[in-house]
């Protein structure tokens, strides 16, 4: 089954790729080198997912130990065989695809280049960093590119095997439940609102939590 996420910024946002630029950027964010298009990686949209889903079981305990078999069949665990790999899989969430193939192309005629691109979806923020021992703010500024807000991107979702009830409600949830991604979250970066789609982009997220919803209140 191929379905979509839909990630759209209430804020801006740091998905950091451990990078700086010397003198100019000292966090740098994930960006395709050709094109300019900034994206979240898939491997972190999954590890938020299924750090909401373990918070959301610990929430969850002692009502009924299905939801752990359901988390266990989405997500999978460290290390696990084949028996008991993750079904669904993530990939990079970034523009709709009709605008990357627009931007593709006018890269390849010259009308637009990367640069443009990447200012387009980012910004450049500054702020004091403070010393977490001893309270004193550092001198000088540090800088962060940033995903501005009310970007709305978008990743695929596939699902290997059918999904039973349950499993599709446990993901429904997490994904309603996941409001935060990315550095700076204690300092109003990062919110963030998903949702589940099919390929048409018909939004199927309220339909599949109805059971999760309903299994809560029995």
């Amino acid at each position: 089954m191929n379905l979509l996420l839909k990630i759209s910024l209430k804020s801006d946002a740091i998905f950091a790729n451990g990078n700086s630029v010397p003198g100019l950027i000292d966090t740098e964010i994930e960006y395709d080198s050709r094109t300019g298009l900034a994206f979240i990686r898939g491997k972190t949209l999954k590890g938020l997912l299924s750090e909401t889903c373990t918070n959301l079981l610990f929430l969850l305990e002692g009502t009924n130990n299905k939801w752990n078999d359901a988390a266990l069949s989405l997500f999978g665990k460290p290390g696990s065989d084949l028996s008991s790999q993750a079904h669904i899989h993530i990939g990079n969430a970034t523009l709709s695809k009709s605008l990357k193939e627009v931007i593709t192309r006018d890269i390849q005629r010259g009308d637009l280049n990367w640069q443009d691109v990447l200012n387009s979806m980012t910004a450049i923020r500054k702020q004091t960093s403070v010393d977490a021992t001893t309270g004193v703010a550092a001198r000088g500024l540090r800088s962060s590119r940033v995903l501005i807000r009310n970007l709305e991107l978008w990743a695929d979702l596939v699902i290997e095997n059918d999904l039973s009830e349950d499993e599709k409600g446990l993901l429904a949830a997490c994904i309603k439940t996941l409001h935060r991604g990315g550095s700076g979250r204690n300092r109003g970066l990062g919110r963030i609102n998903v949702t589940l789609h099919e390929q048409n982009k018909n939004d199927i997220t309220d339909a599949w939590f109805s059971h999760f919803e309903k299994q809560l209140i029995v």
